[in-house]
Parts: C-alpha cells; structure tokens; sequence
C-alpha cells in the first residue's frame, strides 16, 4: 500500500478505510432485511439505544458505530525492531455484542491475539479462539465480545513477556 505512511499518522483514518476495505472481503456478509420504520417483527424488541463509550481520558480508543454494532479498533504495532510489540490502545472498553477489530500497522514482525494463555484464573469461562499470525501491514482480525462483563487478559503469544493488553467488558 503506497499511503501506509501516512496512515500511521492518522491512525483513525487507517481504521476508516480498514472499515471501507471489508467491502472488497470474500466471505459473504449477510444484512438483516429492512423493517418499515414504526413496525418490528413479531417476537423481536427494538433494539436498545446505543450508549457512548465510557473511555477514560487519555486512551485513544477509536470506536465507530451505527445503528446495530459499534466497532472498536485496536492497532497492532510492532516495537524494538520485530523483537516486541504494542497494543494501541493497551485498555480496550467493550460490551457485549461489540465487534473488536485489531489491525497490524506494519508488516516488521509477526503478530497475533490470545486470550486462552492469560486468563487461567477464570476457570469455565468459554475464552474466544487465538487469532491468526498478522504480518502484512492493514490485515485485521475481529472478534465479537461474548463475554460476561469483567476483565481479561490478551497478549501476542510470541512476544507475551511485553506485547500484553487488557478487555474491559462492561454491562
């Protein structure tokens, strides 16, 4: 990609035209079928009024919504020459049905998500799988929150010492 530089300047631009690149994705994407506005189908309620995000100052956490999901995204840095890495923002706030979207921003290392190795005090909680290895710069992976509220523990498995970040799920 001839603009990567100048996207790791903006970074809310990258996510805006990560979000517009899923156009272009081969997996089938399915949208609901329009309701009339006024009218619901039967057995369903309205969908809740979404909320802004609780972010504590100074974390940089981009979420875009719309009318059904908020997407929050989560940049995938890599530090010290490939030899660690960086979760931006570290604190990720999310509900339940948010949809994480976490986006290498260079292609100097290789990168991944996991839960499973950093929450073992959590004993029959049902953990989301590990994400692939990330190595090309703008490749994303998402994840929609099904955890109860609480927090969890992420890491990149081959950097886990220092490459570390932290879900918030709140109700």
């Amino acid at each position: 990609m001839k603009h990567a530089p100048i996207l790791r300047l903006f970074p809310a631009a990258a996510l805006a035209l990560s979000i517009a690149g899923c156009a272009k994705c081969p997996y089938p994407q399915t949208q609901p079928a329009p309701v009339p506005a006024g009218s619901q189908l039967p057995g369903t309620r309205p969908p809740a009024p979404l909320e802004p995000s609780r972010v504590e100052p100074g974390d940089n956490q981009v979420v875009v919504e719309t009318d059904t999901q908020r997407v929050i995204g989560v940049e995938i840095r890599t530090l010290e020459n490939g030899a660690s890495g960086q979760f931006a923002p570290t604190v990720v706030r999310a509900r339940r049905g948010d949809l994480l979207r976490f986006s290498m921003a260079d292609g100097d290392s290789h990168h991944n998500v996991s839960f499973a190795s950093f929450n073992r005090d959590k004993p029959g909680v049902r953990l989301p799988p590990e994400s692939p290895y990330l190595t090309e710069p703008g490749q994303s992976w998402q994840l929609r929150v099904d955890l109860a509220p609480g927090t969890y523990e992420f890491a990149c498995v081959p950097h886990a010492e220092a490459h570390r970040g932290r879900l918030i799920v709140e109700p």
